[in-house]
């Protein structure tokens, strides 16, 4: 079963079809704004707390590790939380596991579904995103620029790395429109 690199979605009814992300102009809503990115990797460390492993034997007896502490506090960067493929010193808004090499243009791809693919052309999203009334002038990258004058970070929603996807015409449903339901397991994993 495919699964849509763009919002995630698993439908064995869908069509997919198979997108190449190598030759996406750099305006397209599936690729990360130069510069949002390595903005939130330079984020500070978020502090998490590890809870003990426990496991369960085939009598449902639940048994704690007793080599660990009662919680391990652990750092964790905060991009590892996001949904993002990089390559070639470019990064895209899309679920990493997603991506393929496609036989015949043996380039990086993914499937999409039928709801992303009617978005994939970006003058047709924003046409269609204007006539539903989801395409707004306002920007919430500004409000950002404007609360991180300060310099402490105290404000950052990361709204710049989802509203010029959102302007161009990404789906509501897709990780570059803010759908981003995270990476929770794989950047605890990385913190293990």
């Amino acid at each position: 079963m495919h699964v849509c690199g763009t919002c995630g979605s698993r439908d064995p009814q869908s069509k997919y079809e198979v997108k190449e992300l190598t030759t996406l102009a750099p305006t397209h809503w599936v690729r990360v704004p130069e510069g949002s990115l390595q903005l939130l990797k330079s984020e500070p460390l978020i502090k998490l707390l590890r809870v003990p492993t426990k496991t369960a034997d085939a009598s449902a007896t639940i048994h704690e590790d007793e080599d660990e502490e009662e919680h391990v506090e652990v750092e964790v960067r905060r991009h590892e939380f996001h949904n993002f493929w990089e390559h070639e010193g470019k990064a895209y808004h899309i679920v990493p596991e997603a991506v393929f090499v496609d036989e015949k243009t043996e380039r990086p791809s993914i499937c999409v579904c039928g709801y992303c693919a009617k978005h994939w052309d970006s003058a047709r999203a924003i046409q269609l995103l204007r006539r539903w009334g989801d395409a707004s002038g306002n920007s919430s990258s500004e409000t950002y620029k404007e609360s991180d004058a300060s310099g402490d970070g105290t404000f950052d929603t990361s709204d710049d790395l989802y509203y010029e996807a959102r302007k161009n015409g990404a789906p509501v449903s897709a990780i570059a429109a803010g759908a981003d339901y995270n990476q929770t397991l794989r950047a605890a994993a990385s913190a293990f």
